[in-house]
């Protein structure tokens, strides 16, 4: 024992390690001479360390008897530590009810039950310049106690970097950042937009759209990279600012309008199944007049339709990670990578042409096995 503490502190807090190591043990204590013989100390500190146990209402003595634990319950309400609580946080244009913020919710609170961990849900507004001018924010980490943050949907950037600069801890769950310091656990996009693509293009798709709830000049540009790779005419129509079931629809009437895709990529189910509503009424039938591919973290859901080929992100088990590399950082411990890239599922289904024989869905984990697939001449 080493520390600035007076000695009999740091006997009296071994002592209490010891009892709260073992919860259901024995109530009894060490004696003052045993104490005296295992922290190496005098018998005047071992009395001093016990007293201040005895004043505390935590430790008693009977003639005869020796020392024991007289109220357990108190003994942990004064030394456990307090229980972390863990904020998640999301930009109020999502609704609480779309598929990736109830996937999320549903993977931070499993992880948080198995962790211990208290849990607090608030929104950011969207039409606040920052969260520095953004006083409820503020309120709700003061107010909620939150010791760190799950960044549960798309934050600005200048956000981003005053939490850091404000020491919260956080870690970011949703599609990539350009930060590599910024702890996150996140889809492989690139990997996502890859095989979409190569599906499509093996199907023989050429013209192909991709409709995007945000504007994401990365993914634009990976985007058009990749479809010029695989001899493609790439079109991406991206906006801000709309939640993404109106989003899908009018990025679907737009390209539709200007461009007369073959197949287009729509980012997020919500997505999705609203540029599926618009191809309908239009008249398109799905895997004959137009191919699709669209994203998804969870295959539950009203709006999700059966015959859509999907890129499966599993943002449940992203959700129930971030929690574990949170609590490491509040643990203090050294976290690396800080970025974590998690592979997507293509569940392969009727949506863009694929011959399905009997098969209501193919199940592809990888580009290898998608390679292997047979696609016809």
């Amino acid at each position: 024992m080493h520390t600035e503490e007076p000695l009999y502190v740091q006997v009296k807090n071994a002592l209490v390690q010891n009892l709260m190591s073992d919860p259901l043990g024995d109530d009894r204590l060490p004696s003052y001479r045993d104490i005296t013989k295992d922290f190496d100390v005098s018998t005047v500190t071992a009395i001093k360390a016990i007293d201040v146990l005895k004043a505390e209402g935590v430790v008693g003595s009977r003639p005869g008897k020796g020392l024991f634990v007289k109220d357990r319950e108190k003994l942990f309400s004064l030394y456990s530590a307090p229980t972390p609580t863990v904020g998640v946080t999301f930009l109020d244009i999502h609704g609480t009810s779309s598929m990736q913020l109830s996937e999320i919710m549903r993977g931070v609170s499993d992880e948080c039950v198995n962790q211990a961990l208290n849990i607090q849900v608030f929104s950011t507004p969207l039409n606040s310049t920052s969260m520095e001018d953004n006083p409820l924010f503020w309120k709700n980490i003061r107010m909620k106690h939150i010791d760190g943050l799950i960044i549960a949907s798309r934050m600005p950037i200048n956000d981003i970097m005053l939490l850091r600069e404000e020491g919260i801890p956080f870690v970011w769950v949703t599609v990539d950042l350009p930060d590599p310091d910024i702890h996150s656990i996140v889809v492989d996009k690139l990997y996502a937009i890859n095989t979409a693509l190569m599906h499509l293009s093996r199907l023989g798709h050429q013209k192909v759209a991709l409709l995007c709830a945000e504007e994401d000049e990365s993914l634009r540009s990976q985007f058009h990279t990749l479809s010029a790779g695989y001899g493609m005419q790439p079109e991406s129509f991206c906006t801000d600012n709309l939640p993404e079931m109106d989003a899908g629809y009018l990025l679907a009437k737009q390209a539709v309008s200007d461009s007369r895709p073959d197949a287009i990529i729509t980012r997020g189910a919500e997505m999705t199944a609203s540029a599926v509503t618009y191809l309908s009424e239009a008249g398109l039938e799905l895997g004959r007049d137009i191919g699709m591919v669209g994203y998804t973290h969870s295959l539950s859901g009203y709006y999700l339709r059966r015959d859509v080929t999907v890129i499966l992100s599993p943002i449940a088990d992203m959700a129930r990670r971030a929690v574990v590399m949170l609590k490491d950082i509040l643990d203090g411990k050294d976290v690396n990578p800080r970025k974590v890239l998690i592979t997507p599922t293509i569940l392969i289904r009727g949506s863009c042409g694929y011959p399905m024989g009997d098969a209501d869905e193919i199940t592809i984990n990888s580009v290898h096995d998608l390679l292997a697939l047979p696609y016809g001449s």
